[in-house]
C-alpha cells in the first residue's frame, strides 16, 4: 500500500563507494546466508484461508462481512505471541479468478508482445507482525502524499489520488482512498528499475465488544498493472499482488501482510528461501520504520 509502495526489493547495500561487481557478490552472499539458516514454512491452513479471503473480499465485501473476518482473525494471528516474535511463511498461490480481480494491462512501451502473466508464477510469502502505533497515526502515514519523505528508498516516487481526497479520508468523511504511483529506484548502481502500481485503502468499523481495542481497522490492496522496467535484462519484476490488514490492539497494530510476487533478482527468485527471507525482512523493516514515524508524530 504494498507504503511507499511496499513493493520492496529490500536488499542490503553496503556503504559507498562500491562497484556493481562487489554489490552483486554482497547481495548473492546475503541470499545464500539467509537461505541456509531460515527455511520459509508453509502457512497453517486456517491462516492461508484468511489471506486468500482478504484478497478476494477486499473490494466488494460489506463492512459487516469484513468486520466478521477481522474478529475471526484474532485467534489465528495470536496477538500476544506476535508481541514477542513475527510470524512468516508461505500461503497458497492465487488463481486466475483471483488475478481477474485487478486490472492488468500492457505497459505503455509494449511492442505488441505483452501477454497476461501466469498467475501460478507469482510466489507467495506472508508476514504477521505487531508494532506500536495508533490507528489514526497509521492512517495519516498510509495516506500521506509524500511517501518519499517517510520511506526514502527510492530515487523518485509520485503518488496521484484517483478515489477520494486525503483530507476527506483523514477527517472521516469517506472510508476509501485510491491512488496510482510511479517510482524509480537504484540499489548500489546494480538494480535500477521503474514501476507503476495501483493501491486502495479501506477503513472498516469494528463491532463493539470484539477482541480488538478500537472502533475501526484498515485494509489495503496494491498491485502492479504491468511489469517493471529494468535497465538490466537479468532482473525482472513481472507481477505483484499485496493485501494488508491493520488491526488495533492496546496501542499497537497487528499487521497481516500477504504478497504474491513474480520477480528475479541477481539470478534468484522468490521461490527460493534466500530471496524470500530478504523480502520478508524488508517488510518487517517497513513496520519498524512506521513505528518510528508514529512515535515521532510524523507526518
Amino acid at each position: 500500500m504494498p507504503m511507499p509502495s511496499r513493493l520492496r526489493h529490500r536488499v542490503a547495500t553496503p556503504p559507498s563507494p562500491i562497484t556493481p561487481a562487489a554489490a552483486r557478490l554482497t547481495v548473492a552472499a546475503a541470499i545464500v546466508t539467509i537461505a541456509g539458516c531460515a527455511p520459509v514454512e508453509e502457512a497453517p491452513a486456517d491462516l492461508d484461508a484468511l489471506l486468500r479471503r482478504t484478497w478476494v473480499d477486499f473490494h466488494t465485501a460489506s463492512d459487516d462481512d469484513l468486520a466478521t473476518l477481522a474478529t475471526q482473525a484474532f485467534d489465528l494471528l495470536d496477538p500476544s505471541a506476535r508481541a514477542e516474535a513475527d510470524l512468516t511463511g508461505r500461503q497458497s498461490r492465487l488463481d486466475a479468478a483471483d488475478q481477474a480481480l485487478v486490472d492488468l494491462a500492457a505497459p505503455p512501451s509494449d511492442d505488441g508482445t505483452w501477454t497476461l502473466p501466469d498467475i501460478e508464477a507469482a510466489a507467495p510469502i506472508f508476514l504477521v507482525k505487531r508494532f506500536p502505533c495508533g490507528l489514526d497515526a497509521l492512517a495519516r502515514i498510509l495516506s500521506e502524499p509524500d511517501q518519499l519523505a517517510l520511506y526514502p528508498e527510492y530515487e523518485t516516487y509520485t503518488r496521484t489520488y484517483t478515489e477520494g481526497t486525503v483530507a476527506s479520508f483523514r477527517d472521516g468523511d469517506i472510508d476509501a482512498l485510491g491512488w496510482e504511483v510511479a517510482l524509480s529506484a537504484n540499489y548500489a548502481g546494480l538494480i535500477k528499475y521503474a514501476q507503476d502500481l495501483r493501491g486502495r485503502m479501506r477503513r472498516v468499523p469494528l463491532p463493539e465488544g470484539g477482541p480488538w481495542t478500537g472502533s475501526h481497522f484498515l485494509m489495503t490492496r496494491t498491485y502492479i498493472p504491468w511489469p517493471a522496467q529494468f535497465e538490466q535484462d537479468a532482473n525482472a519484476f513481472v507481477q505483484d499482488y499485496q493485501i494488508e490488514t491493520f488491526l488495533p490492539l492496546d496501542g499497537d497494530i497487528v499487521h497481516l501482510y500477504g504478497v504474491w510476487r513474480e520477480t528475479r533478482l541477481i539470478g534468484q527468485t522468490l521461490e527460493g528461501d534466500g530471496l524470500a527471507n530478504i523480502m520478508l525482512n524488508g517488510l518487517a523493516d517497513w513496520d519498524d520504520t512506521t513505528a518510528e514515524h508514529c512515535a515521532a508524530g510524523r507526518p
